[in-house]
């Protein structure tokens, strides 16, 4: 958890600055936290546990990082006493990296990509 953590907070230091460095470290963490995710589902026995929740309403779009990092707090904090609410967590902070990501990577998506043809 403190790997996923720590990559949450180097992606905040290079916010504003080196945009393909921001989103490789974003990348790393939504893989990062995704693997935490999956690590707590098979240990506590979680797999089929439904959240019924996408788990973004509460989400400052200002500083979704933020949100993040207090996600995988809350995991980190509740992981022991309470798997399920630590598994709550993770998937909050995956949501939330993966659509951090996807906003920023929208531009690039757009491009059109032609196939050749056969003449």
């Amino acid at each position: 958890m403190s790997k996923t953590l720590s990559l949450v907070t180097e992606a905040e230091k290079a916010q504003g600055s080196d945009e393909s460095s921001f989103k490789l470290l974003l990348w790393k963490a939504a893989a990062e936290a995704e693997f935490l995710t999956f690590q707590i589902s098979t240990t506590y026995g979680l797999a089929d546990y439904d959240l019924g929740e996408k788990g973004e309403e509460n989400i400052d779009p200002a500083n979704p990082l933020e949100a993040a990092r207090s996600a995988l707090e809350e995991a980190k904090s509740s992981l022991k006493s309470d798997p399920k609410e630590a598994y709550r967590a993770s998937r909050k902070a995956v949501s939330i990296l993966r659509t951090t990501y996807a906003d920023i990577d929208k531009p690039s998506k757009q491009r059109v990509v032609s196939s050749p043809r056969n003449e």
